[in-house]
């Protein structure tokens, strides 16, 4: 992470005047960790959505994306990912084949234990 400071010398409505730190994910920090088997883990949806916003605000290429992505892949994600055979793959049909491999909307840990 990057770290800098924002500095404003008007007085905003809530009453704030002076700097605030600002914190920017780049080089993929910032990137959450998927593991379907961890039960406090982001689900498939929400770790997707979190890369989407990641992607767009920071301008990430395609393959940029899928980098910072599979880094962060742990348990049965990084299995699948080392597995994989063609990994040539556009965001869009990463974010596909993710979806299709993970498709639970609960993570399998908590699966397992109901």
């Amino acid at each position: 992470m990057i770290g800098f400071t924002v500095s404003n010398t008007a007085t905003s409505e809530s009453g704030f005047s002076g700097s605030a730190p600002v914190r920017v994910a780049i080089n993929g920090e910032g990137v959450p960790v998927f593991n379907p088997s961890d039960p406090s883990g982001l689900k498939v949806d929400e770790w997707l959505v979190t890369l989407d916003q990641l992607k767009e605000m920071l301008r990430w290429s395609d393959s940029a994306a899928i980098h910072f992505a599979t880094a962060k892949l742990e348990g049965p994600a990084k299995v699948w990912w080392t597995h994989l055979k063609d990994k040539r793959l556009t965001w869009e049909e990463f974010h596909s084949q993710v979806k299709e491999s993970f498709p639970l909307k609960e993570n399998t840990a908590t699966l397992s234990l109901k």
